[in-house]
C-alpha cells in the first residue's frame, strides 16, 4: 500500500500581518461588527470574589470545551451547576469523593447535570440521560472532570493559579500540565491540550488573575476556518481524501481536503503565539475577532450550507447549478476582511471527519458592493440585520432553514422582512 503524503503547513505572514492589522483596532475599540459583542464567558457570568475559586471555576469551565459542545451551552450549564452544586467545583471535595467511590461519584455528577438541564430547559432535557449538551460523550466529560480534580487537588494544592506561578509564556505553563509528558505524572490535566488550556489561560488573564504573557490563539474550527479561507494558512499538498475504514468519512471520499492532526494544530498554535507577540498584536484581540467572523458571519453564508449527511455541500459548482439556495443577505458585505477572503469552508466535514474542505467563494447575486462602510454596519446591526444574534443578545433560537428563489429574496428584501430569513450552516 502506498504511503500517504503528510501535508505541510504553509503560513503567509504578510497576509497575517495585513489582516490582523485590520482586526486588532476593531475588536479593541468594539466597532463595526464587534459593537456590543458578548463572548460566551460574558453571557453567563458568576459572582465569585475569591481569585482562587474563580480561577478553579474557569478550570472546570474549560474541561467540557471539547467533543462538539457549543461554547455558549457549556458556560450556560456550568453556570447553572455552580449555582446548584458548588461542591462540583471544589477540587478537594471532588478528589475525595472520586477516590473513595468513583462509580458513585460519576452517577452523582450525572444527576447534577440532569438537574441543571431541567432547570435550564424546563423539561427532561436532551441528549443522553437528559444531560443536555453534556450528553454527547458524557463518559469522557465525567472521567476528565474527576481525574483532573484529583490532579488539581493533589498536584497543584487545589489552586490552578499555581500552574502559572513564575511562567513567562504559555508554552512554559502548558509544559507543566501536558499529560503526554511523563515527568508531569500526578500534575497533568487529562484531555487538556493546547487549545483548551489556552482558553483557560485567556479567561484568567482577562479576569486579571494572572499576568498577560505571550499566549496563542486557541485553534478550534473557527480559527482554522478564518485563517484558511483568507489564505493566511494553506497546506501542501492537498490530496483527495481517502479514509481508512472510517464510516464517518465515507461521504467525503475523493474531496480535496486536509485531515486535522495534532501536529498541525500544535505547529499553528506555536506560530500564532510567536507571531502575535513579536508584531505587537494581542491574542486577546485577534482570537475573538477571528472567532466571531467565522462563528457569526461565515456561518450565515449560503455557501457554508451542507445537509446532515454531507451529501450536499454548497460548493461553487453546486450554487451555480442551484441558485435558489442563495439566502437574502450577504454576510461578506459587513465583514471587515472580506476583501482578503477567497474561499468557503463548511463546518460539517470538520465535525464529522476532522476535515478542512474549502472551495471558491462566489459573489452573492444581490450584492451591490463588497464592503459596507463602518457606520452603516453598526446601524444595520442595531436594526437587527443578522439572523444569528447569539453573541449579541444570548439568544440561540433560530428559525428552521429555508431556501428561497432569487425573486422571493428580492421581494422580501424590498419589503424589509430580512429578519424572517436566514442562511445555512449545520449547528456548531
Amino acid at each position: 500500500m502506498e504511503k500517504s503524503v503528510r501535508p505541510r503547513l504553509v503560513i503567509d505572514e504578510n497576509r497575517a500581518f495585513q489582516i490582523f492589522s485590520i482586526l486588532e483596532p476593531l475588536w479593541k475599540n468594539r466597532t463595526g461588527i464587534y459593537k456590543g459583542v458578548n463572548l460566551s464567558e460574558d453571557l453567563y457570568p458568576v459572582q465569585i470574589q475569591d481569585p482562587v475559586k474563580l480561577a478553579n471555576y474557569f478550570f472546570y469551565c474549560a474541561i467540557p470545551q471539547r467533543g462538539g459542545v457549543n461554547s455558549d451551552s457549556s458556560f450556560r450549564w456550568t453556570q447553572k451547576m455552580y449555582q446548584l452544586f458548588p461542591e462540583m467545583f471544589d477540587p478537594f471535595v471532588m478528589a475525595a469523593k472520586y477516590k473513595r467511590r468513583p462509580g458513585a461519584t460519576k452517577k452523582w455528577l450525572v444527576r447534577n447535570i440532569q438537574t441543571a438541564t431541567k432547570e435550564i430547559l424546563g423539561n427532561e432535557g436532551i441528549g443522553l440521560n437528559g444531560c443536555g449538551p453534556f450528553g454527547y460523550k458524557i463518559d469522557e466529560h465525567l472521567e476528565t472532570w474527576c481525574l483532573n480534580s484529583v490532579a488539581l487537588a493533589e498536584g497543584w494544592h487545589g489552586n490552578v493559579l499555581n500552574v502559572y506561578e513564575g511562567v513567562t509564556d504559555f508554552e512554559q505553563a502548558f509544559g507543566r500540565i501536558n499529560y503526554k509528558d511523563r515527568k508531569n505524572k500526578g500534575q497533568a490535566f487529562v484531555g487538556m491540550r493546547r487549545k483548551i488550556f489556552s482558553l483557560l489561560t485567556i479567561w484568567c488573564q482577562k479576569s486579571e488573575l494572572i499576568p498577560v504573557f505571550p499566549t496563542p490563539i486557541p485553534v478550534d474550527f473557527h480559527a482554522l476556518r478564518a485563517l484558511y479561507i483568507t489564505n493566511i494558512i494553506s497546506f501542501d499538498p492537498v490530496m483527495p481524501y481517502m479514509p481508512k475504514n472510517r464510516k464517518a468519512g465515507q461521504v467525503f471520499v475523493g474531496l480535496p481536503a486536509v485531515t486535522v492532526r495534532d501536529h498541525l494544530v500544535t505547529e499553528l498554535i506555536k506560530w500564532s503565539q510567536t507571531f502575535i507577540w513579536s508584531h505587537g498584536f494581542s491574542h486577546m484581540h485577534i482570537n475573538p475577532a477571528l472567532w466571531i467572523i467565522s462563528r457569526e458571519l461565515c456561518a450565515d453564508h449560503a455557501q457554508n450550507f451542507s445537509d446532515r449527511t454531507g451529501g450536499i455541500i454548497a460548493t461553487d459548482v453546486f450554487m451555480k447549478a442551484n441558485p435558489e439556495y442563495w439566502g437574502p443577505r450577504d454576510p461578506c458585505q459587513i465583514c471587515p476582511i472580506s476583501q482578503h477572503c477567497q474561499y468557503m469552508m463548511p463546518a460539517f466535514p470538520y465535525f464529522k471527519a476532522s476535515l478542512l474542505y474549502r472551495y471558491p467563494r462566489l459573489d452573492h447575486p444581490l450584492s451591490r458592493q463588497t464592503t459596507i462602510p463602518l457606520e452603516e454596519v453598526e446601524q444595520m446591526l442595531a436594526e437587527g440585520w443578522r439572523g444569528r444574534k447569539s453573541f449579541r443578545e444570548g439568544d440561540r433560537k433560530r428559525p428552521a432553514t429555508q431556501a428561497y428563489s432569487l425573486e422571493q429574496v428580492r421581494l422580501k428584501a424590498e419589503s424589509k422582512h430580512l429578519d424572517q430569513l436566514i442562511l445555512f450552516e449545520t449547528d456548531e
